[in-house]
């Protein structure tokens, strides 16, 4: 048996977007490394904070 991950799980076929207040930048498509869905939001969230201007309690990573 194979201690490494399946390369399947880890992959993610969504794509993410930061949902913003009115007047904000949208940032349509954020790249992060492939990681497990309980590891995903915490990922989005260290790749975008060096884009946004306010904190990033005021933003909702939303994805589909």
């Amino acid at each position: 048996m194979s201690a490494e991950p399946d390369k399947r799980a880890l992959r993610s076929l969504k794509n993410y977007a930061l949902v913003v207040p009115p007047g904000e930048v949208v940032l349509r498509k954020i790249s992060i490394p492939a990681v497990r869905r309980r590891e995903r939001v915490q990922t989005l969230m260290l790749a975008a904070e060096p884009l946004l201007t306010g904190s990033l309690d005021q933003y909702l990573i939303d994805y589909w």
